[in-house]
């Protein structure tokens, strides 16, 4: 009978304790003798570090990969490598579904689910507010435009919408109101420097067109006096109300 590698690895692995243990010695004994003296093992080391030692290394180890390689293409060693892939998968599946049974990973599970479902929510309801609000600011600059075509602050045109700003005459910050009669279009540079301020306070402003233009502003503060929040000296009108 033929005795191959699986017969050896059986025989081994059934070995008695005794019978295990002069096999090692035996081995060992073995390893002792190819080492040999000193003198034999750097005569060894010579000849492996040598271009002929290199070379014949080379030789078996490329004898070994074509071994392998012949191995590994036989049709009962590639069904063996595949059934133990699969068997490992397995395994490693079953080992995950048992991991997500265990309650405090169900519970932490179960909580990341819940966080990621109000971001989800929060964040659409973010991006149909912007789209409520992009949608509102155009219609609302069409509205405007058709009978204000010019910037409310400085009076110069508005050529085209793309270049105008939705602005609040009394700003947000002081009590104004998102409603059509606290709204008016100017030019972003207009809106930049006024700001939260209020009309009276643009009146004499250094460094910018808006400050001369006091007889425009006094206009705009005649005909829109309740959305003006200081009075006519300058001083604020709503104590509650301050600069943010």
């Amino acid at each position: 009978m033929t005795k191959d590698a699986a017969w050896y690895r059986n025989y081994r692995a059934n070995q008695s304790a005794p019978a295990r243990e002069r096999r090692l010695g035996r081995e060992r004994e073995r390893d002792k003798r190819r080492a040999g003296t000193p003198e034999r093992q750097a005569t060894a080391a010579r000849y492996r570090a040598s271009p002929k030692g290199k070379a014949a290394r080379e030789r078996k180890l490329e004898e070994e990969r074509r071994k392998r390689a012949e191995r590994n293409a036989r049709p009962e060693v590639m069904a063996a490598k595949a059934a133990k892939r699969a068997e490992s998968a397995q395994r490693a599946k079953e080992q995950r579904r048992r991991y997500r049974q265990r309650p405090e990973v169900k519970a932490k599970s179960n909580e990341a689910k819940r966080r990621h479902r109000q971001t989800a929510t929060k964040k659409a309801a973010r991006r149909r507010a912007q789209a409520r609000t992009v949608l509102k600011d155009v219609l609302l600059k069409f509205d405007v435009f058709d009978t204000q075509p010019n910037c409310y602050l400085c009076g110069t045109p508005i050529y085209t919408l793309l270049g105008a700003d939705i602005d609040h005459v009394r700003p947000r910050s002081r009590g104004g109101v998102d409603i059509r009669e606290n709204m008016r279009l100017a030019h972003p540079v207009c809106n930049v420097v006024k700001s939260n301020r209020c009309l009276h306070e643009l009146i004499g402003l250094p460094g910018h067109p808006l400050g001369a233009c006091k007889l425009a502003i006094a206009g705009l503060i005649e005909i829109l006096p309740e959305w003006c929040c200081c009075d006519a000296d300058g001083d604020n009108g709503d104590e509650r109300l301050t600069l943010s």
